[in-house]
């Protein structure tokens, strides 16, 4: 089945939006976990399972054990996934005068991000110990060590790579290193093996993703179309020639309100 990413990523966002004050709060979306997941919610000190479904916002904090992994999603074309060991913390993630301002403090572990290509005046950073990466439309890994070494590795796009006062482009298929208290590296080629298990690790974030959207486009093309009428063969023909369809008429008929 072929779909479109761009409104998979918006009935996501549209989703989460009808808990959250537009204009205000920009939601991220736990798409799925598995393995140990936890989360801090904002202004407490109590680690909760992490849930699928679940809305996060600015100041939640995200804990993954050893065999822990959480994809997120927000906005229309940003994703993330949380590996096992990480520990991170939205540090903002906001929507101000329709411009998106996402921050992730990432002190350890590893975050493999797809991010669209930002509008002027938006921002999309990762923070970690010893340096500072901005998005520019990018697919990208951060990864911190024990040690508070970070790494940067850019599948496609551009990534800018800040730490102590130096500046430096890291584009596709390069990767940086930044040790505690030094400048970024010179970028050096990733290599094959490693590059081609991190564009197999995109593809999976964006197949878990449009697979969640169809769950629910499912459920909205079949209360639409009257279920009791409908046969198993009809919800699969419905879902397969009209998902871009379905979508858009969800949000013409429902504004910024769709049902789940």
């Amino acid at each position: 089945m072929k779909v479109n990413v761009k409104l998979v990523m918006l009935l996501i966002v549209v989703m989460s939006l009808t808990t959250t004050c537009i204009g205000k709060d920009l939601p991220i979306n736990i798409i799925s976990v598995t393995g140990k997941v936890e989360i801090q919610e904002a202004g407490t000190d109590v680690w909760i399972k992490a849930e699928k479904n679940a809305i996060l916002k600015t100041g939640d904090i995200i804990k993954t054990g050893d065999d822990g992994e959480a994809i997120l999603a927000f906005s229309e074309g940003n994703s993330l996934k949380v590996s096992p060991f990480s520990l991170i913390t939205i540090s903002k993630a906001v929507v101000e005068n329709n411009l998106e301002t996402s921050e992730f403090n990432l002190e350890k572990g590893r975050l493999l991000a797809k991010a669209k290509k930002m509008k002027p005046g938006e921002s999309f950073n990762v923070k970690t110990p010893s340096a500072v990466a901005g998005v520019r439309g990018t697919d990208f890994l951060s990864q911190v060590g024990e040690d508070k070494k970070a790494m940067f590795a850019v599948l496609s796009g551009e990534l800018s790579v800040f730490a102590e006062g130096i500046e430096v482009a890291v584009t596709a298929n390069m990767k940086v290193d930044v040790e505690m208290g030094a400048p970024p590296s010179e970028p050096i080629a990733i290599p094959a093996e490693m590059l081609q298990e991190l564009k197999q690790e995109i593809q999976e974030i964006k197949a878990v993703i449009e697979s969640a959207a169809i769950g629910l486009i499912k459920k909205e093309v079949i209360e639409e179309k009257a279920p009791e009428t409908i046969s198993e063969q009809t919800v699969e023909n419905v879902v397969n020639d009209n998902i871009g369809q379905a979508v858009e008429q969800n949000l013409r008929n429902n504004g910024n309100n769709i049902r789940i």
